[in-house]
């Protein structure tokens, strides 16, 4: 073990920094290629001879040996050595950071700016922001049926807040007769009609003031499938509507084309709840699907 105690770069052992006025490093050859900092006054980049061998103390406090002359050379792809902090490259020597990416074959420089959990990127200008992407209308719950059932509510709704709802549905006949399907706000089914229109194998109307929207007129046979979509303009400001579109395709390889409008003739109840109901027992089928959405009025 050779044992180094030079004052200055001349005597043999060198250290970046000012030359100390007090008393000389001490530098400890524990083998060819490493040494040790006897002091521990060193501080990560420092650099150090012993023996002629040159070497620069890192963050975990190991001292590295350098190739290439009495000093650390500059870094590069294929050298260790020093970095400047600076351009892309901030922090301290101890804790560096990346403050900005480059985009490729260009020396355009982007700087990254906040970015909360769930946010896509942006670029605005020479900035890579944080985004929310603007919804128009905003999932509340998808509901599907993995076992056969009568209703389900739809809960925890404030028609006044959100004046809009949408909704896509599948619905899957349980069983062969007629049945209605209907979404019914506040399970109320008193002062609404529904009317509408219906072509396919025959023509005709619907006028229906049993409450509610109708989504499914069936009267076919188990599993036929009706799918649709439907508005509701749902705030009390004044009486409120709605508006259904849905085609029915039956087992027996046939069409059905129905459209129809909803009224609702009451203006002091807020909707809070929306029942999904079918007429007869254990209706609405497996594989059956109401999702259900309120539109974002302002963007994010």
């Amino acid at each position: 073990m050779a044992v180094v105690s030079y004052p200055y770069p001349a005597q043999g052992c060198s250290q970046a920094g000012p030359i100390p006025t007090t008393r000389p490093r001490h530098y400890v050859a524990t083998s060819p290629s490493t040494i040790a900092d006897v002091d521990g006054a060193a501080s990560p980049g420092s650099t150090a001879s012993v023996n002629g061998a040159f070497y620069v103390k890192d963050d975990g406090g190991n001292w590295d040996a350098i190739t290439g002359g009495g000093s650390a050379p500059d870094a590069d792809a294929a050298t260790k050595g020093i970095l400047k902090l600076a351009h892309d490259i901030g922090g301290t020597a101890a804790l560096p950071t990346v403050v900005g990416i480059h985009e490729i074959g260009s020396n355009t420089q982007l700087l990254i700016d906040t970015i909360a959990d769930g946010q896509t990127l942006q670029r605005s200008g020479g900035n890579v922001l944080g985004y929310t992407p603007a919804i128009l209308w905003e999932l509340i719950e998808n509901k599907e049926f993995s076992a056969h059932a009568t209703s389900y509510d739809f809960s925890g709704l404030d028609g006044d807040a959100a004046e809009e709802y949408f909704f896509v549905y599948r619905l899957v006949k349980d069983a062969s007769g007629a049945q209605n399907t209907y979404l019914r706000p506040n399970a109320i089914t008193t002062n609404q009609r529904f009317r509408g229109r219906y072509t396919g194998a025959s023509v005709g109307e619907l006028n229906d003031t049993t409450g509610g929207i109708l989504l499914s007129n069936n009267g076919g046979a188990a599993n036929d499938v009706d799918t649709g979509v439907g508005w509701i303009h749902a705030d009390k400001v004044v009486i409120r509507t709605g508006e259904t579109s849905w085609t029915q395709a039956t087992s027996a390889a046939e069409l059905f084309r129905i459209m129809g409008g909803w009224v609702w003739n009451e203006t002091s109840t807020n909707i809070t709840s929306l029942r999904l109901i079918s007429t007869a027992t254990n209706g609405i089928g497996v594989n059956s699907y109401l999702r259900l959405y309120r539109l974002r009025k302002a963007a994010p």
